[in-house]
């Protein structure tokens, strides 16, 4: 009789526990989203070696009109997304001063807001960076960019370097 009530208690408690899952969607396939355009980061003058003080331009271009697998689309007529977001290493950002041109800084969520322009069609990002930080910069430049719609499985990622990095990705340069 125990072991008759102990099955019913845990045939309850499962049926129980599986009605209140949430319904199990499909995931998004975006992996035909996803493409590499290589230089559209760029940072001029590219020196070796910077004065304490000296300014430099950070500056990223995106064109609406993206090649993926083939495919032109205009990612911002598919997402109506007026700032794309540009994940980069932030060491340029941290501790020295920035002035942003063209598009807007993010603070809590890590990336920068690169603001689309109609009249060009492209995604604009200008920033001044003045190098009041000393030593060397050693960056890995691994930055992307992320296009995203309103609706479910609308999003787009654009993958990409600095110009000017060498065979493995890097640039380094020294303030003093």
């Amino acid at each position: 009789m125990d072991t008759k009530f102990f099955r019913i208690v845990i045939a309850v408690t499962v049926l129980s526990v599986l009605q209140s899952c949430p319904e199990i969607k499909e995931e998004c396939n975006d992996t035909g989203n996803v493409t590499r355009i290589n230089d559209l980061v760029k940072i001029t003058p590219l020196k070796k070696i910077y004065t304490l003080g000296d300014i430099i331009t950070y500056t990223a271009y995106l064109p609406a009109l993206v090649n993926f697998d083939g495919n032109l689309v205009n990612i911002y007529n598919k997402t109506l997304d007026s700032n794309a977001r540009l994940h980069a290493n932030p060491i340029f950002f941290l501790g020295n001063q920035t002035t942003y041109i063209k598009g807007s800084q993010e603070d809590a969520n890590g990336w920068t807001n690169v603001t689309y322009n109609s009249s060009n069609q492209m995604y604009e990002l200008e920033v001044k960076i003045k190098l009041n930080k000393l030593g060397t910069y050693s960056i890995i430049s691994g930055e992307y960019f992320e296009v995203i719609g309103k609706d479910i499985c609308n999003r787009y990622r654009i993958d990409s370097k600095i110009e000017g990095t060498d065979a493995n990705g890097k640039i380094e340069f020294t303030v003093q």
